[in-house]
């Protein structure tokens, strides 16, 4: 007997939440259909365009007009399908990023139309605007769903769940099932082998400033691994390994994170850890590479063995790939970030799109950035610096910064960002910079005039090629 055909789109609606300042609310701005499929979508506070300064920051008190609202939706589809999009605002044009994906929607009638022929995570903005955008996940159906009856899953199914504080043991998989909002926080301590996943929403809206320093956190474990869920409005950082090797992050959403320094994730004091296909909005840095002991004592364990590969990423505040500040480590070293899109850069005060900023004694070395397309980049497109940052400089002296390689890294699209790399001393200097086939705005980088480098006499060896 053959068994029932799966259905070609799989929505996952949530269920009604009471009035509250917290949680995930339905979306007025947009309807979709997908397939001929209704698929719901949900708001998240996100940062306004504009609206954030330093101050904010650094004091963790944002004001409360600088708080806008994006729409998202997610779904699981056989390909290709055909997505419609109706905005209940009227528009005339309609941006769908990345830009690298080609996609054009077809605009009549107060909706557009456009073809997937794959999973994409997608921005979609009306008339070249950043606030109230569409952020749009299309997924594969999950394959191997576990059972609710299995000894070993803590199963979470459809429904508002207050779940409080999970403490997943070795060999154990904590499951969100499409439609599931756990509400809650997710900490493993010295184990392995454990698996975060599913298609439902993990919910830290209710969860104070400090209150947990982390959404997701891993401590000292080993083989564990995270992918499908959405992480929505974390209250510091969002996704945390400390001290942890061999490490998957797939396909995660982290979106809604609108407080001070919530961080998307933050690689502290680990190695072998792959993050893959995953969207990350967050107003501090996207993904940072850490050396610390804030949260946990690390012992200067190194960071190293890294690979960040087709995520999607839209920076509201510092940096979308950052290594430091925090580097009281032995060493940062081998590490790649490759076909990426940084959609949004959107702080033009400090930052950039990637940075590497020693504030201790690491050796870092080995950093490279291939395939990387940069849009609406409105800081620095990288800025690798040797000094003292604020109040978190622990270590004594500096440590060196060697063999940083952009290759085939394009800005397609908004102004002309700029790079700036300065070494602290001739001891402690940048070595071995290497720019090549950077395109700015289509035209290829041959001299330091073309992407307004600026440096010091403590950078040796910088090169176009």
């Amino acid at each position: 007997m053959r068994s029932p055909a799966r259905p070609r789109v799989i929505a996952y609606p949530l269920p009604p939440t009471e009035p509250s300042p917290h949680g995930v609310a339905p979306s007025s701005d947009y309807t979709i259909e997908v397939g001929g499929t209704a698929v719901p979508v949900y708001a998240a506070k996100v940062v306004s365009n504009g609206s954030v300064t330093t101050e904010s920051i650094l004091t963790g008190k944002p004001v409360a007009t600088a708080i806008d609202t994006a729409s998202f939706a997610w779904f699981d589809a056989a390909y290709p399908v055909v997505v419609t999009v109706r905005p209940a605002r009227p528009f005339e044009r309609v941006t769908v990023r990345p830009s690298s994906y080609g996609i054009e929607p077809e605009v009549r009638n107060g909706e557009m139309r456009f073809r997937l022929d794959r999973p994409r995570k997608l921005s979609i903005e009306l008339d070249g605007e950043t606030d109230r955008p569409l952020l749009l996940f299309a997924g594969e159906p999950e394959a191997d769903a576990p059972s609710p009856d299995d000894a070993d899953v803590v199963y979470f199914g459809p429904g508002v769940h207050e779940a409080g504080e999970i403490r997943p043991a070795s060999g154990q998989t904590v499951y969100l099932a499409g439609g599931a909002v756990v509400r809650g926080v997710i900490s493993v301590t010295d184990a392995e082998n454990v698996a975060i996943r599913g298609r439902g929403v993990l919910d830290a809206s209710g969860i104070e400033r400090h209150e947990h320093n982390h959404v997701i956190g891993l401590k000292n474990c080993r083989n564990c691994c995270m992918e499908g869920i959405v992480v929505y409005d974390s209250p510091l950082w969002t996704v945390v390994p400390w001290k942890c090797e061999g490490l998957m992050i797939r396909d995660l959403r982290l979106l809604g994170n609108w407080r001070p320094n919530s961080d998307g994730i933050d690689v502290v004091c680990s190695r072998d850890v792959t993050i893959e296909d995953c969207f990350i909005r967050a107003f501090d840095d996207c993904i940072a590479l850490k050396g610390c002991s804030y949260g946990y004592d690390c012992g200067r364990a190194p960071v190293e063995n890294v690979l960040v590969r087709g995520c999607v990423i839209w920076c509201d505040l510092a940096s979308a790939f950052e290594i430091g500040v925090e580097t009281q480590t032995e060493a940062v070293r081998n590490i790649r970030y490759t076909d990426c899109d940084i959609i949004h850069v959107m702080h033009d005060e400090y930052w950039s799109a990637m940075s590497i900023h020693n504030g201790d004694a690491a050796e870092i070395s080995d950093v490279r950035y291939e395939d990387v397309r940069v849009e609406d980049c409105r800081a620095r497109l990288l800025h690798v610096a040797i000094r003292e940052f604020w109040a978190v400089k622990k270590d004594r002296g500096f440590g060196p910064i060697r063999d940083v390689t952009l290759r085939n890294v394009s800005v397609l699209t908004g102004p002309q960002p700029w790079c700036e790399i300065t070494g602290f001393d001739g001891e402690h200097a940048v070595e071995r910079v290497t720019f090549d086939n950077v395109r700015i705005l289509g035209r290829k980088v041959d001299a330091p005039a073309d992407l307004g480098l600026r440096t010091n006499e403590h950078v040796r060896d910088v090169r176009f090629v």
